[in-house]
């Protein structure tokens, strides 16, 4: 029963996680949208999620 229990508490810290690491993302994008520096952009573009190949 406690490793069904740990197991669900390691997912849900997971997606908590990851949400956490997306709202993150998210503002750092709208924060260098402000700078006239692109080289934020091209930082932020190289650490974002990957395309889908089609």
């Amino acid at each position: 029963m406690n490793s069904i229990m740990y197991g669900s508490a390691v997912v849900l810290c997971g997606i908590i996680a990851a949400f956490i690491v997306h709202e993150v993302f998210r503002w750092l994008q709208k924060r260098a949208d402000l700078t006239e520096s692109k080289l934020d952009d091209i930082v932020l573009y190289s650490l974002s999620k990957p395309w889908p190949l089609p």
